[in-house]
């Protein structure tokens, strides 16, 4: 899987007590939400705006840091 890190260049974070994997799997469940938000002409795609117009809710980085490591469990279980 590719690390969070890499996928959320685009948006301004401005907390670095995040566990950025925790965000990637977050924006995995909002593919609605930014459906809404995407602009096109032949592709959607959303613009830095858009992406830092996102709520997002995060817990305490500990809870963040449990997480990620329940969902990679997961994942590795999946594969």
């Amino acid at each position: 899987m590719e690390n969070g890190k890499n996928l959320l260049k685009y948006f301004d974070i401005k907390n670095k007590n995040i566990v950025h994997n925790t965000i990637m799997f977050y924006l995995r469940t909002q593919t609605s939400f930014m459906n809404e938000l995407a602009t096109s002409t032949t592709i959607a795609y959303l613009n830095k705006d858009n992406c830092n117009s996102l709520p997002i809710n995060l817990p305490p980085l500990e809870e963040q840091i449990e997480i990620v490591r329940r969902v990679e469990q997961l994942f590795k279980f999946a594969d």
